[in-house]
This record gives C-alpha cells, sequence and structure tokens, in this order.
C-alpha cells in the first residue's frame, strides 16, 4: 500500500474503501485514455483464467492531488494476479512498477 501512496501521492483513507476507478478515472479531458479499459480487460482475463497477466507499460494518467480536474501523466508496468495465487476462491490483485 506505501507504494501506491508514494507512486500516487494519495492519502491512504482516499483510496480505503474507494471503488478504484473512481479513485483513478481516465482523464476525461483525453479522449484517447485507454486505462480504464485496458485495466479492466486485464483483470477479467486473471479472473477468467487464474493466472496473472502482465500488461507491459501503460499510460494510465492519474489524478493531481490537490489540484482538481488536473491529471499527472504517468506509465506503469502492471502484473494482475490472482490474489491468494492458491486458494479454491480468489480476487484479482494489481502491482505496477511505475
Amino acid at each position: 500500500m506505501h507504494e501506491v501512496l508514494r507512486a500516487t501521492g494519495r492519502l491512504r483513507d482516499e483510496l480505503i474503501g474507494a471503488f478504484m476507478f473512481d479513485a483513478f478515472p481516465d482523464d476525461p479531458a483525453d479522449a484517447t485514455a485507454t486505462g480504464v479499459r485496458n485495466l479492466t480487460a486485464s483483470l477479467e482475463r486473471v479472473l477468467r483464467l487464474g493466472a496473472p497477466d502482465d500488461m507491459g507499460i501503460q499510460r494510465y494518467d492519474i489524478p493531481e492531488p490537490g489540484a482538481f480536474g488536473a491529471f499527472r501523466r504517468k506509465a506503469w508496468n502492471p502484473v494482475d494476479s490472482p490474489w491468494p495465487p492458491t486458494a479454491a476462491s480468489w480476487a484479482p490483485c494489481t502491482t505496477s512498477r511505475t
């Protein structure tokens, strides 16, 4: 969690309990933004296949903390994986390297 907070400049209380795509929406000013669509597709593959999905380098701009409506350009290298990896039932988990 600390790595996410550091990479995004967000506070823990802002993210706990928040829907991921409410906390990190696509930039509405960028008609070419694909972050939400690409991440959704990756998480769906993890759920369907039960295996990690390496998305490669992805541009996914994030809201700039304290600057309403502003977005910061970011590139991520996410690997989405089932968690826990050996349980009979699991949920996808996103790990990213910035």
